[in-house]
């Protein structure tokens, strides 16, 4: 399964009690096209899920695991900080 952006295994974790209520939490993603991490606020599924892009974790030394294991709904991309610079 391909795999549109990648998250912090360790930032799912931390917003688990949220996975599967379509309730919004900021978190970084990195889109794989750009290869540039921004802020967002998705959804977090577990699992296949209408309207979602399947996403990857990565590990504390940016090792990838856990492809198509979740999958994130974009509310918002939030603006960057160094967008305006």
């Amino acid at each position: 399964m391909e795999v549109k952006y990648f998250l912090y295994g360790d930032e799912v974790k931390r917003n688990s009690q949220v996975i599967g209520t379509k309730k919004a939490v900021k978190m970084e993603i990195m889109d794989q096209k750009d290869k540039v991490w921004q802020d967002a606020e998705v959804m977090i599924f577990e699992g296949e899920t209408k309207d979602a892009e399947a996403v990857g974790l990565l590990g504390p030394f940016g090792e990838p695991y856990g492809a198509g294991k979740y999958f994130v709904k974009i509310v918002k991309i939030l603006p960057s900080v160094l967008a305006d610079e």
